[in-house]
Protein backbone atom coordinates (compact mmCIF):
# COMPACT_ATOMS: atom_id res chain seq x y z
CA UNK A 1 0.00 0.00 0.00
CA UNK A 2 0.88 3.71 -0.73
CA UNK A 3 2.13 5.47 2.03
CA UNK A 4 0.56 9.23 1.41
CA UNK A 5 3.13 11.56 3.38
CA UNK A 6 2.76 15.68 4.01
CA UNK A 7 5.66 17.99 3.89
CA UNK A 8 6.51 18.90 7.58
CA UNK A 9 7.56 22.95 7.13
CA UNK A 10 10.04 22.84 10.37
CA UNK A 11 11.51 19.81 9.55
CA UNK A 12 12.17 21.13 5.70
CA UNK A 13 13.79 24.33 7.55
CA UNK A 14 16.00 22.32 9.80
CA UNK A 15 17.72 19.83 7.10
CA UNK A 16 18.05 23.25 4.92
CA UNK A 17 20.27 25.33 8.00
CA UNK A 18 22.12 21.86 8.70
CA UNK A 19 23.06 21.71 5.09
CA UNK A 20 24.23 25.07 5.59
CA UNK A 21 22.28 26.32 1.94
CA UNK A 22 20.21 29.34 1.73
CA UNK A 23 16.56 29.18 0.55
CA UNK A 24 16.96 30.07 -3.25
CA UNK A 25 19.70 27.36 -3.48
CA UNK A 26 17.31 25.36 -2.00
CA UNK A 27 14.44 26.00 -4.61
CA UNK A 28 17.10 26.04 -7.18
CA UNK A 29 17.69 22.43 -5.95
CA UNK A 30 14.00 21.26 -5.87
CA UNK A 31 13.24 23.38 -9.43
CA UNK A 32 10.43 25.43 -7.90
CA UNK A 33 9.63 29.06 -7.82
CA UNK A 34 11.40 30.40 -4.75
CA UNK A 35 7.85 31.83 -3.41
CA UNK A 36 6.84 28.13 -3.99
CA UNK A 37 9.58 26.46 -1.25
CA UNK A 38 8.77 29.56 1.19
CA UNK A 39 5.41 27.33 1.38
CA UNK A 40 7.43 24.71 1.70
CA UNK A 41 9.28 25.93 5.10
CA UNK A 42 6.20 28.16 6.19
CA UNK A 43 5.42 27.14 9.52
CA UNK A 44 2.02 29.39 9.98
CA UNK A 45 0.08 27.37 7.45
CA UNK A 46 1.11 23.95 8.34
CA UNK A 47 1.85 20.77 6.48
CA UNK A 48 1.83 20.67 3.00
CA UNK A 49 -0.01 18.07 1.51
CA UNK A 50 0.14 18.76 -2.31
CA UNK A 51 3.40 18.57 -3.71
CA UNK A 52 5.59 17.37 -6.79
CA UNK A 53 6.96 14.24 -4.88
CA UNK A 54 10.24 14.47 -7.73
CA UNK A 55 10.88 18.26 -6.46
CA UNK A 56 11.41 17.24 -2.85
CA UNK A 57 13.21 14.16 -3.77
CA UNK A 58 15.83 16.42 -5.51
CA UNK A 59 16.24 18.85 -2.35
CA UNK A 60 16.38 15.57 -0.34
CA UNK A 61 19.48 14.54 -2.49
CA UNK A 62 20.69 18.17 -2.24
CA UNK A 63 20.41 18.74 1.48
CA UNK A 64 21.93 14.67 1.69
CA UNK A 65 18.61 13.31 3.14
CA UNK A 66 15.77 11.06 2.01
CA UNK A 67 12.00 12.69 1.82
CA UNK A 68 10.89 10.33 4.76
CA UNK A 69 13.34 12.37 6.89
CA UNK A 70 11.39 15.75 4.95
CA UNK A 71 7.68 14.06 5.65
CA UNK A 72 4.97 12.97 8.07
CA UNK A 73 2.55 10.14 7.45
CA UNK A 74 -0.58 11.86 6.84
CA UNK A 75 -3.49 10.88 9.01
CA UNK A 76 -6.59 8.80 7.03
CA UNK A 77 -10.04 8.31 8.82
CA UNK A 78 -10.17 4.90 10.18
CA UNK A 79 -13.80 4.77 8.56
CA UNK A 80 -12.79 4.27 5.28
CA UNK A 81 -14.86 1.96 3.22
CA UNK A 82 -13.01 -1.11 2.18
CA UNK A 83 -16.03 -2.22 -0.11
CA UNK A 84 -17.63 0.23 -3.04
CA UNK A 85 -20.68 0.95 -2.24
CA UNK A 86 -23.92 -1.02 -4.68
CA UNK A 87 -26.13 0.96 -6.37
CA UNK A 88 -28.83 -1.94 -6.25
CA UNK A 89 -31.24 -0.87 -3.43
CA UNK A 90 -31.42 3.00 -5.40
CA UNK A 91 -32.25 1.01 -8.58
CA UNK A 92 -34.51 -1.02 -6.73
CA UNK A 93 -36.49 2.39 -5.73
CA UNK A 94 -36.47 4.00 -9.21
CA UNK A 95 -38.13 0.63 -10.80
Amino acid sequence: MIERRQINPEKVKHARERAGIGAYEAASAARISAPAYYRWEDVVKGPLRKFDFFALQDLARKLGCTVKDLTDPLDLPDFLPTEPRSLAPLSEELS
